[in-house]
């Protein structure tokens, strides 16, 4: 399998060193048969993807959108993939972002067609990226504390002088502790039952999470 990508900001070399054919933002729309879109939300990239991209695609391609929704048309895929400019699609979220939308309803076009597949954003999730996420925040947040740099600073063009500073030689950041291992201790803690009137009732315990823009409240007992 060739895998070739596009990055407006990443040199050839880059590109090339990870793996991948480094070409054209112009020839990723017309050779690739599943063409991943893996991109944050900037004025650049809203509405990257529309009629005139999609129309340049092979009949045969798959378009992923793994990034934001609003990053691929809504409406122009969904002409897309009726009148069969392309295969069919795979969307982590739709151009709306039903999730940071009050009283969305579920009305969109695009959720009438076989073609496409669309997942509420939680494509992402699985044991291990959960791990990776948190390991990684915890990290860099290691990393600025002890004056190292971070490896991924938002604003590296403008930042204040201690970012400039490279990390130590050799740095080597101590194991942070798995997530699974601190909840199972916690856990481990909670676990006691609290006597009333003679019975033995488990302890109910309320959570907070957080759910993309609002808060869901949940009950469980132990």
């Amino acid at each position: 399998m060739r895998i070739a990508a596009h990055d407006a900001y990443l040199a050839a070399a880059d590109i090339e060193a990870a793996g991948a054919a480094s070409v054209s933002f112009d020839a990723l729309l017309e050779d690739s048969d599943y063409l991943v879109v893996q991109a944050p939300l900037t004025k650049e990239t809203h509405g990257l993807i529309g009629e005139a991209e999609l129309r340049r695609m092979k009949p045969t391609a798959i378009l992923v959108n793994t990034a934001r929704g609003p990053i691929v048309s809504d409406a122009a895929l969904h002409r897309a993939l009726t009148e069969g400019w392309i295969a069919g699609a795979g969307l982590d979220d739709i151009e709306e972002e039903p999730a940071k939308v009050r009283d969305w309803k579920p009305v969109n076009p695009l959720f009438g067609l076989s073609s496409v597949v669309i997942t509420p954003q939680p494509a992402y999730y699985s044991e291990e990226s959960i791990t990776t996420v948190r390991d990684f925040a915890a990290r860099e947040v290691v990393r600025v504390l002890t004056g190292a740099q971070p490896v991924s600073p938002v604003n590296a063009g403008s930042s204040p002088g201690w970012l400039a500073r490279s990390p130590p030689a050799g740095e080597a950041l101590a194991p942070l502790p798995r997530e699974h291992d601190r909840v199972n201790r916690s856990r481990e803690k909670r676990r006691c039952l609290r006597r009333r009137g003679g019975s033995r009732e488990p302890r109910v315990r309320t959570r907070l999470w957080s759910s993309s823009s609002s808060w869901t409240r949940r009950i469980s007992s132990t």
